[in-house]
Protein backbone atom coordinates (compact mmCIF):
# COMPACT_ATOMS: atom_id res chain seq x y z
CA UNK A 1 0.00 0.00 0.00
CA UNK A 2 1.31 3.45 -0.94
CA UNK A 3 0.40 6.86 0.40
CA UNK A 4 0.66 10.29 -1.15
CA UNK A 5 3.64 12.43 -0.17
CA UNK A 6 1.08 15.21 0.44
CA UNK A 7 2.82 18.23 1.93
CA UNK A 8 6.56 17.81 2.36
CA UNK A 9 9.27 19.87 4.01
CA UNK A 10 12.81 19.63 2.60
CA UNK A 11 15.89 21.00 4.33
CA UNK A 12 18.97 21.31 2.16
CA UNK A 13 16.64 22.09 -0.74
CA UNK A 14 19.54 23.68 -2.63
CA UNK A 15 21.76 20.61 -2.18
CA UNK A 16 22.60 18.11 -4.89
CA UNK A 17 20.20 15.35 -3.84
CA UNK A 18 17.79 17.63 -1.97
CA UNK A 19 16.99 19.73 -5.04
CA UNK A 20 16.38 16.60 -7.11
CA UNK A 21 14.02 15.26 -4.43
CA UNK A 22 12.11 18.56 -4.48
CA UNK A 23 11.60 18.18 -8.22
CA UNK A 24 10.51 14.54 -7.87
CA UNK A 25 7.98 15.46 -5.17
CA UNK A 26 6.56 18.31 -7.25
CA UNK A 27 6.21 15.98 -10.25
CA UNK A 28 3.95 13.83 -8.05
CA UNK A 29 1.74 16.76 -7.17
CA UNK A 30 3.08 17.32 -3.64
CA UNK A 31 3.25 20.71 -2.01
CA UNK A 32 6.86 21.33 -1.01
CA UNK A 33 8.33 23.77 1.51
CA UNK A 34 12.08 24.26 1.07
CA UNK A 35 13.88 25.51 4.19
CA UNK A 36 16.78 27.64 2.94
CA UNK A 37 19.36 29.74 4.79
CA UNK A 38 18.94 33.47 4.01
CA UNK A 39 22.67 33.61 3.19
CA UNK A 40 22.52 30.71 0.72
CA UNK A 41 24.34 31.36 -2.55
CA UNK A 42 22.69 28.40 -4.28
CA UNK A 43 19.12 29.64 -4.57
CA UNK A 44 19.31 29.06 -8.33
CA UNK A 45 19.07 25.33 -7.51
CA UNK A 46 15.53 25.78 -6.20
CA UNK A 47 12.62 24.67 -8.41
CA UNK A 48 10.39 27.26 -10.05
CA UNK A 49 6.97 25.72 -9.54
CA UNK A 50 3.62 26.87 -8.12
CA UNK A 51 3.73 24.04 -5.59
CA UNK A 52 7.13 25.01 -4.22
CA UNK A 53 7.44 27.48 -1.35
CA UNK A 54 10.75 28.90 -0.09
CA UNK A 55 11.08 29.47 3.63
CA UNK A 56 14.17 31.55 4.39
CA UNK A 57 15.31 30.64 7.89
CA UNK A 58 18.00 29.23 10.12
CA UNK A 59 17.24 25.61 10.99
CA UNK A 60 18.00 26.22 14.65
CA UNK A 61 15.01 28.62 14.78
CA UNK A 62 12.57 25.74 14.97
CA UNK A 63 9.49 27.59 16.20
CA UNK A 64 9.95 30.27 13.51
CA UNK A 65 9.98 27.96 10.51
CA UNK A 66 7.41 25.60 12.01
CA UNK A 67 4.97 28.50 12.35
CA UNK A 68 5.56 29.57 8.75
CA UNK A 69 5.01 26.07 7.36
CA UNK A 70 2.05 25.16 9.56
CA UNK A 71 1.32 21.51 8.73
CA UNK A 72 3.15 18.80 6.79
CA UNK A 73 3.05 15.06 6.20
CA UNK A 74 6.68 14.19 5.51
CA UNK A 75 9.99 15.81 6.46
CA UNK A 76 13.13 15.26 4.36
CA UNK A 77 16.36 16.31 6.05
CA UNK A 78 19.28 16.87 3.65
CA UNK A 79 20.91 19.91 5.26
CA UNK A 80 24.36 19.13 6.63
CA UNK A 81 27.37 21.33 7.32
CA UNK A 82 31.00 20.98 6.31
CA UNK A 83 31.25 20.20 2.59
CA UNK A 84 34.58 19.03 1.24
CA UNK A 85 37.25 16.87 2.83
CA UNK A 86 38.20 19.51 5.41
CA UNK A 87 34.64 20.02 6.59
CA UNK A 88 33.97 16.31 6.78
CA UNK A 89 36.92 15.89 9.13
CA UNK A 90 35.87 18.76 11.42
CA UNK A 91 34.34 17.18 14.53
CA UNK A 92 32.71 20.36 15.78
CA UNK A 93 31.01 21.09 12.46
CA UNK A 94 29.83 17.52 12.03
CA UNK A 95 28.50 17.13 15.57
CA UNK A 96 26.69 20.45 15.22
CA UNK A 97 24.96 19.10 12.12
CA UNK A 98 23.84 16.06 14.10
CA UNK A 99 22.52 18.33 16.87
CA UNK A 100 20.52 20.34 14.35
CA UNK A 101 19.10 17.17 12.82
CA UNK A 102 17.71 16.02 16.15
CA UNK A 103 16.30 19.50 16.77
CA UNK A 104 14.62 19.41 13.35
CA UNK A 105 12.82 16.26 14.44
CA UNK A 106 11.22 18.28 17.21
CA UNK A 107 10.21 20.90 14.65
CA UNK A 108 8.78 18.20 12.39
CA UNK A 109 6.60 17.02 15.28
CA UNK A 110 5.22 20.55 15.65
CA UNK A 111 4.10 20.26 12.02
CA UNK A 112 2.29 16.99 12.66
CA UNK A 113 4.73 15.08 10.43
CA UNK A 114 4.16 11.32 10.36
CA UNK A 115 7.46 10.32 8.73
CA UNK A 116 10.93 11.85 9.13
CA UNK A 117 13.45 11.02 6.40
CA UNK A 118 17.17 11.45 7.06
CA UNK A 119 19.96 11.37 4.48
CA UNK A 120 22.58 9.05 5.92
CA UNK A 121 25.70 7.90 4.10
CA UNK A 122 27.78 4.92 3.08
CA UNK A 123 30.50 6.62 5.17
CA UNK A 124 28.76 5.24 8.27
CA UNK A 125 29.96 1.73 7.40
CA UNK A 126 33.62 2.70 7.21
CA UNK A 127 36.12 0.14 5.95
CA UNK A 128 34.29 -3.08 5.19
CA UNK A 129 34.86 -5.98 2.82
CA UNK A 130 32.18 -7.75 0.82
CA UNK A 131 28.48 -7.09 0.45
CA UNK A 132 27.07 -4.37 2.73
CA UNK A 133 23.54 -4.74 4.06
CA UNK A 134 21.76 -2.64 6.64
CA UNK A 135 22.88 -4.94 9.46
CA UNK A 136 26.57 -4.73 8.57
CA UNK A 137 28.47 -3.40 11.64
CA UNK A 138 29.43 0.26 11.27
CA UNK A 139 32.97 1.50 11.92
CA UNK A 140 33.12 4.99 10.39
CA UNK A 141 36.54 6.54 9.84
CA UNK A 142 35.87 10.27 9.47
CA UNK A 143 33.83 12.61 11.63
CA UNK A 144 31.26 12.88 8.82
CA UNK A 145 30.38 9.20 9.06
CA UNK A 146 30.65 9.23 12.86
CA UNK A 147 28.12 12.07 13.13
CA UNK A 148 25.73 10.53 10.61
CA UNK A 149 25.87 7.30 12.59
CA UNK A 150 25.18 9.22 15.79
CA UNK A 151 21.90 10.40 14.25
CA UNK A 152 21.02 6.83 13.31
CA UNK A 153 21.67 5.70 16.89
CA UNK A 154 19.78 8.53 18.62
CA UNK A 155 16.95 9.34 16.22
CA UNK A 156 14.80 6.21 16.71
CA UNK A 157 14.21 7.01 20.39
CA UNK A 158 13.40 10.63 19.50
CA UNK A 159 11.02 9.51 16.76
CA UNK A 160 9.29 7.09 19.12
CA UNK A 161 8.80 9.82 21.71
CA UNK A 162 7.45 12.20 19.06
CA UNK A 163 5.24 9.46 17.55
CA UNK A 164 6.60 9.59 14.03
CA UNK A 165 8.20 7.05 11.71
CA UNK A 166 11.89 7.39 10.91
CA UNK A 167 13.70 6.39 7.71
CA UNK A 168 17.49 6.50 7.73
CA UNK A 169 18.58 6.28 4.08
CA UNK A 170 22.22 5.42 3.52
CA UNK A 171 23.13 6.86 0.13
CA UNK A 172 26.02 5.37 -1.74
CA UNK A 173 27.89 7.31 -4.46
CA UNK A 174 25.31 9.53 -6.17
CA UNK A 175 26.37 11.46 -9.27
CA UNK A 176 24.69 13.66 -11.86
CA UNK A 177 24.10 17.26 -12.92
CA UNK A 178 24.99 19.86 -10.27
CA UNK A 179 27.17 17.43 -8.31
CA UNK A 180 30.10 18.97 -6.44
CA UNK A 181 32.84 19.52 -9.05
CA UNK A 182 35.54 17.90 -6.90
CA UNK A 183 33.83 14.47 -6.74
CA UNK A 184 35.17 11.58 -8.77
CA UNK A 185 32.87 11.46 -11.80
CA UNK A 186 33.03 15.16 -12.81
CA UNK A 187 36.75 15.26 -12.00
CA UNK A 188 37.40 12.36 -14.36
CA UNK A 189 35.22 13.84 -17.09
CA UNK A 190 37.11 17.13 -17.00
CA UNK A 191 40.51 15.41 -17.02
CA UNK A 192 39.66 13.10 -19.89
CA UNK A 193 38.12 15.81 -22.07
CA UNK A 194 41.18 17.99 -21.46
CA UNK A 195 43.60 15.14 -22.04
CA UNK A 196 44.99 15.55 -18.52
CA UNK A 197 46.29 13.12 -15.89
CA UNK A 198 44.15 12.32 -12.86
CA UNK A 199 45.70 10.75 -9.77
CA UNK A 200 43.68 7.88 -8.31
CA UNK A 201 43.87 5.03 -5.82
CA UNK A 202 44.44 1.51 -7.11
CA UNK A 203 40.66 1.39 -7.79
CA UNK A 204 40.56 -2.39 -7.42
CA UNK A 205 37.74 -2.48 -4.89
CA UNK A 206 34.02 -2.77 -5.65
CA UNK A 207 32.04 0.42 -6.15
CA UNK A 208 28.50 1.56 -6.88
CA UNK A 209 27.32 4.71 -8.66
CA UNK A 210 23.69 5.90 -8.67
CA UNK A 211 22.32 8.69 -10.85
CA UNK A 212 20.70 11.50 -8.88
CA UNK A 213 17.36 11.06 -10.70
CA UNK A 214 17.24 7.42 -9.58
CA UNK A 215 18.22 8.47 -6.05
CA UNK A 216 15.41 11.04 -5.95
CA UNK A 217 12.85 8.52 -7.21
CA UNK A 218 13.95 5.96 -4.62
CA UNK A 219 13.74 8.63 -1.92
CA UNK A 220 10.19 9.66 -2.77
CA UNK A 221 9.12 6.03 -2.92
CA UNK A 222 10.50 5.57 0.59
CA UNK A 223 8.29 8.45 1.66
CA UNK A 224 5.24 6.80 0.12
CA UNK A 225 5.68 3.14 1.03
CA UNK A 226 4.38 1.17 3.97
CA UNK A 227 7.26 0.45 6.33
CA UNK A 228 7.68 -2.94 8.01
CA UNK A 229 8.98 -1.24 11.18
CA UNK A 230 8.52 2.30 12.57
CA UNK A 231 12.27 3.04 12.29
CA UNK A 232 14.27 1.62 9.41
CA UNK A 233 17.72 1.89 7.86
CA UNK A 234 17.66 1.51 4.07
CA UNK A 235 20.58 1.37 1.63
CA UNK A 236 19.93 3.60 -1.39
CA UNK A 237 22.12 2.60 -4.33
CA UNK A 238 21.95 1.34 -7.91
CA UNK A 239 21.94 -2.21 -9.22
CA UNK A 240 25.34 -1.66 -10.85
CA UNK A 241 28.21 -2.71 -8.56
CA UNK A 242 31.61 -3.57 -10.05
CA UNK A 243 35.31 -2.87 -9.68
CA UNK A 244 35.82 0.90 -9.53
CA UNK A 245 38.44 0.81 -12.28
CA UNK A 246 35.77 -0.51 -14.67
CA UNK A 247 33.63 2.60 -14.11
CA UNK A 248 36.59 4.90 -14.71
CA UNK A 249 37.57 3.10 -17.88
CA UNK A 250 33.98 3.51 -19.09
CA UNK A 251 34.05 7.24 -18.40
CA UNK A 252 37.34 7.54 -20.29
CA UNK A 253 35.97 5.60 -23.25
CA UNK A 254 32.75 7.65 -23.37
CA UNK A 255 34.79 10.88 -23.18
CA UNK A 256 36.79 9.91 -26.26
CA UNK A 257 39.73 8.04 -24.77
CA UNK A 258 41.86 11.05 -23.82
CA UNK A 259 43.66 11.67 -20.55
CA UNK A 260 45.56 9.33 -18.27
CA UNK A 261 44.64 7.55 -15.02
CA UNK A 262 47.58 7.39 -12.58
CA UNK A 263 46.36 4.42 -10.54
CA UNK A 264 47.93 4.08 -7.10
CA UNK A 265 49.13 7.69 -6.96
CA UNK A 266 46.54 8.77 -4.40
CA UNK A 267 45.62 7.37 -0.99
CA UNK A 268 42.29 8.02 0.75
CA UNK A 269 41.07 6.96 4.18
CA UNK A 270 37.46 7.58 3.12
CA UNK A 271 37.24 4.64 0.75
CA UNK A 272 36.08 1.31 2.21
CA UNK A 273 37.66 -1.90 0.99
CA UNK A 274 34.45 -2.55 -0.92
CA UNK A 275 31.49 -0.33 -1.70
CA UNK A 276 29.08 -3.17 -2.50
CA UNK A 277 25.55 -2.37 -1.28
CA UNK A 278 22.75 -4.85 -0.82
CA UNK A 279 19.57 -3.01 -1.89
CA UNK A 280 17.00 -5.78 -1.42
CA UNK A 281 15.30 -3.83 1.37
CA UNK A 282 14.86 -0.76 -0.85
CA UNK A 283 13.45 -2.88 -3.66
CA UNK A 284 11.13 -4.89 -1.44
CA UNK A 285 9.73 -1.82 0.31
CA UNK A 286 9.26 0.36 -2.75
CA UNK A 287 9.43 -1.70 -5.95
CA UNK A 288 12.08 0.75 -7.15
CA UNK A 289 13.74 -0.12 -10.49
CA UNK A 290 16.85 1.63 -11.82
CA UNK A 291 16.08 3.84 -14.82
CA UNK A 292 19.39 5.54 -15.68
CA UNK A 293 22.35 3.36 -16.66
CA UNK A 294 25.86 4.54 -15.88
CA UNK A 295 26.61 4.95 -19.59
CA UNK A 296 23.49 7.10 -20.07
CA UNK A 297 24.14 9.23 -17.02
CA UNK A 298 27.80 9.82 -17.76
CA UNK A 299 27.10 10.41 -21.45
CA UNK A 300 24.76 13.25 -20.54
CA UNK A 301 27.34 14.75 -18.18
CA UNK A 302 30.02 14.61 -20.85
CA UNK A 303 27.80 16.54 -23.25
CA UNK A 304 27.09 19.13 -20.54
CA UNK A 305 30.79 19.51 -19.82
CA UNK A 306 31.55 19.97 -23.51
CA UNK A 307 29.00 22.77 -23.62
CA UNK A 308 30.48 24.30 -20.49
CA UNK A 309 33.94 24.21 -22.03
CA UNK A 310 32.52 25.95 -25.10
CA UNK A 311 30.99 28.62 -22.88
CA UNK A 312 27.40 27.56 -23.50
CA UNK A 313 26.65 26.68 -19.86
CA UNK A 314 28.23 27.81 -16.59
CA UNK A 315 28.43 24.56 -14.61
CA UNK A 316 28.37 20.80 -15.01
Amino acid sequence: MYRSAGTAVVTGATSFIGSAVCSALLARGATVYGLVRPSSTAKAMLPVHPGFHVVLCELKDVETWAKRVGKADTFFHFAWGGPGAGGRADRQVQQRSADITLECMRGAALLGVSRFFFSGSQAEYGRVSGIINEDTPCSPVLEYGISKLRVRNEAPAVADKLRMEYVHARYFSVYGPNDHPYTLVPSCIRAFLRNETIELSECRHKWNFMHVDDAAEATVRLAECELTAPCMVVNVASTDTRVLKSFLEEIQRLAGGGGYCAYGARKSIEQPTDNWPDIHRLQQLTGWVQQVSFAEGVGSLIELEKKRMAGEVHQL
